[in-house]
């Protein structure tokens, strides 16, 4: 949020106090005498809302509308008195102190009416309004400076007293001051392990580095939540020293150091150097496993890199595609002439022609994707444009129709990991098991260049698949509908049957180590790891909502092993997706 004003910014009021018009805006409202014999005629203040026109004794009288009580009533008498009557009506005391009213527009028959509506008015509950209107919409802090704005709130409620700026910038960090608490005590309440994911982040018009640090954990509803810890600049040099000193320094604000289950973390050199500073400054003994399983590397980010890898053997014919669709969307002159020869031909031009950026998932796929739509559109423009001489050859548009079959696989895997409403954990090793069976395959085309890009893929896939397969399966295994089953099917046909026997007795010791270790923490409560075959069949249907309570209470070292195991994110999405409204930090 920013104290600064815009080039549009309206012109700011010097001195609020003395230039305001507070002046209440009284609405015309017409009111008729009921008695027979009196001449109707217009009553023109807010003030008759209250009284009805009576004659008693031959005069005219204003009944109170509350008390009943009779007041002069005739128009050379002026109004004065009836305000101060409602200054003191005991019966308008009595129901609220309704002396302050509201007007409520109301759609007549023929014209519109305003009718009075009791209202309390809260000028702290007004002031919280306020400022969580300018923390949801994002408005600058300067909007209560503007005449405008003041005139529109005088005109709404005159009683209330519009802050500054400065007094606006109080509430919002006493706001946030508030919500924090909460959310260190609902984490801090709560029984089961947090998950991290962090990320960093340079804005675009400043060049400044931000850091994001997420938690995620499932509650004791079995409900999934995640909760932004921090934000927070990070001034350069980005070394591993400082981002591990800051990450640890948010773990321990929120008092999650000693009930980590993992930090997901992007693929790179800083971030594995910054794992191991981090993990030699916690206590081993609190992790799971000794910290064997803290580092997780994001899935996202992996498959981004093992596509990058796959597509540097290709060679020329993606980049002359590249080239001609960043040729024909250069400027907008050309993009009409690109549109044109597409109507002549009567080619369908919904999807229009993407351009890549290496660094962001699946935008590759979706170049190729919409270039081989228009193939014969190149091809046409070829003789209209001496400028254009990067036309792509057949061979090119073969290659690419290949490529764009096999990065469709990608494609969809990565559009689920990068859902802001991301699944849990179990949900990916299915997935990225149907990914390492089709590097597989594709390893044993006839086509070189494929085969060529498979085993450059399935290289980069194998480093991360050999840290990450044991923690995603077993969090396969705790869902219900999968179980022991999964992982074998799944490594019997990624293995072998031999090499899969092998893995998957890995994986078992390690989900046997993990309930020992739930188990020896809940020594009074029954233990899960005494018998652990017969651990892993109970799973069963408990996960359902309407017998989690049983399930807690019968299996409770299965449970918070669940909890902790489905809660873990292996993507940073969750994170990205807080710089998706910080592009003007």
């Amino acid at each position: 949020m920013s104290n600064t004003a815009t080039a549009s910014t309206p012109l700011l009021v010097e001195d609020t106090a003395s230039n305001e018009d507070t002046t209440p805006i009284e609405y015309v409202q017409e009111v008729e005498d009921i008695q027979e014999g009196i001449s109707k005629r217009k009553r023109t203040s807010a003030v008759w809302n209250h009284f009805k026109l009576k004659t008693v004794e031959g005069k005219m009288k204003a009944q109170c509308n509350y008390c009943k009580k009779h007041l002069l009533g005739e128009s050379k008498q002026g109004t004065n008195h009836l305000r101060t009557h409602l200054e003191r009506c005991p019966s308008l005391k009595l129901r609220g102190d309704l002396r302050r009213q509201v007007m409520i527009k109301e759609q007549g028959k023929a014209i519109k009416k305003v009718s009075a509506s009791p209202y309390n008015f809260d000028q702290g509950g007004s002031r919280e309004d306020l400022a969580h209107m300018v923390i949801m919409h994002e408005y600058p802090l300067a909007m209560v400076d503007h005449v405008g704005f003041r005139r529109f709130v005088s005109g709404l409620q005159p009683n209330f007293k519009l802050v500054s700026r400065n007094t606006l910038k109080r509430d919002i960090l006493k706001i946030y001051d508030y919500e924090k608490q909460k959310s260190m005590a609902k984490i801090g309440n709560n029984g089961s392990r947090v998950a991290i994911t962090t990320d960093m982040w340079t804005s675009s018009n400043k060049k400044r580095g931000f850091m994001v640090v997420t938690g995620h954990y499932i509650n004791d509803s079995w409900i999934l939540e995640s909760q932004i810890m921090r934000f927070i600049y990070v001034p350069s040099p980005h070394t591993k020293e400082v981002l591990s000193t800051i990450l640890l320094e948010c773990l321990l604000e929120w008092n999650v150091d000693r009930k980590l289950s993992t930090v997901t973390v992007d693929n790179c050199t800083t971030n594995d150097a910054m794992m191991r500073i981090l993990l030699e400054k916690l206590e081993v003994s609190s992790l799971a496993l000794g910290g064997s399983l803290l580092h997780m590397r994001c899935a996202a980010h992996i498959l981004n890199l093992v596509v990058q890898d796959g597509l540097a053997v290709i060679g020329d014919g993606i980049e002359r595609i590249r080239d001609s669709v960043l040729f024909w969307t250069a400027s907008p002159k050309r993009r009409q002439k690109f549109d044109e020869s597409s109507r002549h031909l009567r080619i369908s031009n919904t999807k229009e022609l993407v351009l890549d950026c290496k660094t962001r998932r699946n935008s590759t796929y979706l170049m190729l994707a919409s270039a081989l739509i228009y193939k014969d559109v190149f091809s046409r423009l070829r003789h209209f444009d001496a400028l254009y001489t990067c036309m792509p050859n057949e061979r090119d548009w073969e290659v690419a129709k290949d490529i764009c079959e096999k990065l469709e696989v990608f494609y969809s895997v990565t559009k689920l990991f990068s859902g802001t409403t991301y699944p849990t954990a179990n949900e990916y090793f299915p997935m990225l098991c149907e990914l390492k069976m089709e590097l597989n395959e594709w390893i044993l085309s006839p086509n070189e260049l494929i085969k060529l890009m498979a085993s450059k893929m399935l290289e980069k896939f194998n480093s991360y698949w050999s840290v990450v397969n044991g923690i995603m399966c077993i969090a396969a295994i705790l869902d219900p509908r999968y179980k022991m089953k999964i992982m074998e099917y799944y490594y019997q046909q990624v293995y072998g049957r031999i090499r899969g026997s092998e893995e998957i007795e890995k994986i078992k010791k390690i989900f046997f180590d993990l309930l020992a270790e739930y188990g020896s923490e809940n020594s009074d409560e029954e233990a899960s790891c005494s018998q652990p075959p017969s651990s892993m069949e109970i799973v069963s249907h408990d996960f359902v909502q309407n017998r989690l309570r049983k399930f807690d209470s019968f299996y409770p070292t299965l449970q918070r092993l669940a909890r902790d195991i489905l809660a873990i994110p292996v993507t940073t999405v969750a994170s990205e997706s807080a710089f998706s409204t910080s592009g003007r930090l």
